[in-house]
């Protein structure tokens, strides 16, 4: 891990679980925000272990999973982004009629 890594988004990770996959990660920021979704590895014996656990525990592909992305994907950022844009609007417009 390093300065770049740490900044890192890294969207291929989210394809995996969109996927269904399991997957076993680096505890970077933004992986941890997924919380559960991923096990971490923060050096190579955890690493080791932790896939090691889910070669044993995983058989495939997950639908609850995949499911748990559904936010993640286009249409479910095009919802995001609406609301955020209709809280904006109703906030011009109570501010424009002088209401809080």
């Amino acid at each position: 891990m390093n300065e770049l890594t740490i900044a890192a988004n890294p969207l291929k990770l989210r394809e995996y679980l969109a996927a269904g996959l399991p997957v076993v990660a680096t505890p970077l920021p933004e992986i941890k925000k997924l919380g559960q979704l991923v096990a971490h590895g923060g050096s190579p014996a955890e690493y080791l272990a932790q896939l090691e656990t889910m070669s044993n525990r995983e058989r495939g592909p997950s639908l609850d999973r995949s499911q748990s992305m559904d936010a993640e994907s286009w249409d479910g950022k095009g919802e995001q982004l609406s609301t955020l844009i209709q809280g904006l609007k109703d906030a011009g417009h109570r501010k424009a009629v002088g209401l809080k």
